[in-house]
């Protein structure tokens, strides 16, 4: 991605929305280009409301984006699937290796947690 940053590319294992109206990448792992990410930080109104999951979040919101802010051009983002072969989500262990990764919510946290914390990245 560092080398072809001028293209809107998104990463990471798609899954369909809205019947194939917009993908939203899989939250294991996910990646957006620095040209895409540049016309995303322009668009107006973005809202963490009604979404629990930030990675169909971000599937929506640039897929919304894309029809409020013509620089997006939703189908000229070029998607680029994973392989998840080799994503290892949250807990990776070998014989001589072991790692953790990720948040992992508290039996206690309430889900307002989340939803300040999407709406503090929101803000940024």
């Amino acid at each position: 991605m560092v080398s072809n940053y001028k293209q809107k590319l998104y990463f990471g294992d798609p899954v369909s929305c809205s019947r194939g109206a917009y993908y939203a990448m899989n939250g294991k792992f996910y990646a957006i280009s620095s040209t895409l990410l540049h016309d995303y930080c322009y668009c107006p109104g973005i809202s963490s409301k009604n979404f629990r999951l930030e990675d169909f979040w971000l599937g929506f919101t640039l897929y919304r984006c894309s029809n409020i802010n013509s620089t997006i051009k939703f189908n000229h983002i070029q998607y680029y699937r994973s392989l998840e072969s080799q994503i290892f989500h949250k807990h990776y262990s070998s014989s001589h290796i072991s790692m953790k990764v990720g948040l992992d919510r508290a039996p206690n946290m309430p889900d307002g947690f989340f939803l300040s914390f999407l709406k503090f990245i929101d803000e940024l």
